[in-house]
């Protein structure tokens, strides 16, 4: 078995996020993580990469206690693909994939003509060799993917570790990010990605580690996990789960929150693939870009984006005093409870948090404005 994690626990400090985690896959199989924000995958995901230290159980990797092995040694058997990778400087595509041959010399060598034909043949395998020369900096968030997968092919790893890859992904560039992950497995690699989609585990997955809370709340093949009853018990929302088969005859899976209808609320969306300008037009309606025509009411409005910023040292008790100076104090614990951040210590600094509940965070702190309108822009 090629990762066997073995009744893991771990987090930050003295308080652990994973609690005795059991769950195992080879290679040529693909793992998918779901689960709440909050629940312990990213959290997880360190620990196997060895960026945390267990309190205790295991994580072993083709047999080997990854708690013995060198950030060197580690990183020859398992790479990590970020959902966000933004460098600060101008790298070409080329110069990002031979990144992945860091553990294979030191600190002072050279990347060899060696490592170059390993870096062009990564390439070559996600069929991008063309983008080589490109700058990393203006390609799209579908490409970068795809350049991050390279970079770990690079590195010949035999585990690629992915942190939710299709995110803020348009249609076509999420299902060439599927069939890549496809491809890779049936290489020989063991992908294990995390997804909020249940989708991804229902039709490409092999297995599924479904957590709730930091534990294992269901762990098998997909159609024993992802069921109604399993959805619904880790989401706390009803779940409607349904097989069919498309044009192709191929068999499809869908999971989709379900909710007695009540009165309708007015709301917009602006849909669209990568480069059609739905986030110059959401800065548009906020005057933060130039634009022709006239727009009303967007001297009320705000934008909240993947990249609106809150200070990381930011904490939850913070959030509370802004929004009690605009809101009733009942309101705003009921927004609390609404988002489900009523547990979260109040002294937790907003850079310790997990994604979502970053986002939740964010959106509290913007609504501090009491603006009439609010845009999201890919906020989810």
């Amino acid at each position: 078995m090629l990762l066997e994690i073995e009744n893991l626990y771990g987090g930050y400090g003295k308080e652990d996020i994973v609690k005795g985690i059991t769950a195992h896959a080879d290679a040529g199989e693909i793992l998918c993580l779901v689960g709440p924000n909050g629940c312990g995958k990213t959290t997880l995901f360190r620990l196997i990469l060895g960026a945390l230290k267990a309190t205790s159980g295991k994580v072993l990797i083709d047999g080997k206690d990854t708690s013995q092995l060198s950030q060197k040694e580690l990183a020859k058997l398992v790479a990590y693909i970020p959902q966000y990778h933004t460098p600060i400087y101008e790298y070409t595509v080329l110069e990002i994939v031979l990144m992945g041959r860091v553990s294979h010399f030191s600190a002072f060598d050279q990347p060899s003509a060696a490592d170059r034909e390993a870096a062009f043949s990564a390439l070559e395998k996600i069929n991008a060799a063309h983008l080589a020369n490109e700058k990393y900096t203006d390609l799209s968030g579908g490409q970068r993917q795809l350049i991050l997968i390279a970079r770990a092919i690079c590195q010949e790893a035999k585990i690629f570790v992915m942190d939710e890859p299709a995110a803020n992904l348009d249609y076509a560039n999420h299902q060439l990010l599927m069939d890549v992950i496809v491809d890779l497995a049936q290489k020989g690699y063991l992908v294990v990605m995390s997804t909020h989609s249940p989708e991804h585990p229902a039709s490409i997955g092999s297995k599924v580690l479904m957590m709730k809370s930091g534990k294992v709340a269901s762990f098998g093949p997909p159609e024993k996990v992802i069921t109604s009853q399993n959805l619904e018990n880790v989401y706390g929302v009803e779940m409607d789960v349904v097989t069919f088969s498309d044009r192709y005859g191929v068999k499809r899976t869908i999971c989709f929150p379900v909710k007695k209808p009540k009165n309708k609320k007015i709301h917009a969306l602006i849909v669209g693939s990568i480069g059609v300008g739905k986030s110059t037009f959401a800065k548009a309606c906020v005057g933060m870009h130039r634009y022709e025509g006239k727009i009303k009411g967007n001297d009320s409005a705000i934008l909240i984006g993947s990249g609106s910023n809150v200070p990381a040292e930011f904490s939850i008790a913070d959030i509370v005093k802004l929004l009690k100076k605009r809101f009733e104090s009942v309101r705003v614990d009921n927004l609390f409870e609404l988002l489900k951040l009523s547990q979260v210590p109040g002294n937790l600094a907003i850079k310790k948090m997990s994604d979502g509940q970053k986002q939740k965070i964010k959106l509290l702190a913007f609504l501090s404005a009491n603006p009439k309108v609010i845009i999201l822009d890919e906020f989810t």
